[in-house]
């Protein structure tokens, strides 16, 4: 999946990265993903999202990454139906 903008009356969505190897290598991890994100400083503001899993052996595996304008219920919510719909 290349980025994807989108623009609603109250919010701006940014970029989405999930790269063909992380998507193909999610089948072999454990099904639960974790979110967790960090605010972006200095230059460029904004959230920086990061969806991540677990292998067998317990390894991180990054499956996708976004840039959002901020840490809100509307980012979170867009993050995870994208997230839903090429990921897993």
């Amino acid at each position: 999946m290349s980025w994807t903008m989108y623009e609603t009356p109250l919010f701006v969505y940014s970029n989405v990265w999930a790269f063909k190897p992380c998507i193909e290598g999610f089948n072999y991890c454990k099904p639960i993903v974790q979110v967790d994100d960090t605010f972006l400083t200095g230059k460029y503001h904004g959230t920086l999202l990061v969806a991540i899993a677990q292998d067998e052996n317990r390894n991180i595996f990054p499956l996708a990454f976004a840039i959002v304008e901020g840490e809100t219920k509307e980012a979170l919510t867009w993050f995870f139906q994208l997230l839903r719909q090429y990921v897993t």
